[in-house]
């Protein structure tokens, strides 16, 4: 089963789409040449080598844009590299392809959880130096 490109329905793998008739030879290549990365992707992560991993997931991605589940583990391999912002883009669209998918959903809002976490941490280191520098001037002020 492939999505059709033009009525995003699910197609057995054929020819044409059995909802619509649009030509599906193009889009079955795709699918499979997608497929391939998405597996030699796997193969990498087991390997250790996260960045040809994410290459791979990249290109899969590119070649079945209505599977889910090349973006979802390319989300969740940003996120273990500490790319929030980009790993909650990837887990969104994983989502909003696949709504019910219960692993994409869980993934997403820790994501969101830590990146969250993330700007409130970067937002709060200047206020504690402007806090702490305002504190020793007056601590100094107070001395003299």
């Amino acid at each position: 089963m492939i999505p059709c490109p033009s009525c995003r329905k699910a197609s057995v793998e054929g020819p044409v789409c059995q909802a619509c008739n649009a030509d599906l030879r193009l889009p079955l290549l795709l699918d499979r040449l997608g497929r391939m990365c998405f597996n030699r992707a796997l193969e990498l992560l087991k390997e250790g080598d996260l960045t040809g991993a994410e290459n791979q997931l990249c290109a899969a991605c590119a070649l079945m844009p209505l599977r889910p589940e090349a973006h979802r583990a390319l989300g969740k391999l940003r996120a273990q590299s500490g790319r929030l912002g980009a790993a909650v883009v990837d887990l969104n669209l994983a989502h909003r392809l696949a709504p019910e998918d219960a692993d994409a959903i869980a993934a997403l809002a820790e994501v969101q959880r830590l990146a969250r976490r993330e700007r409130w941490m970067l937002l709060a280191v200047p206020v504690a130096l402007v806090v702490l520098t305002v504190g020793g001037a007056v601590l100094l002020l107070a001395l003299s």
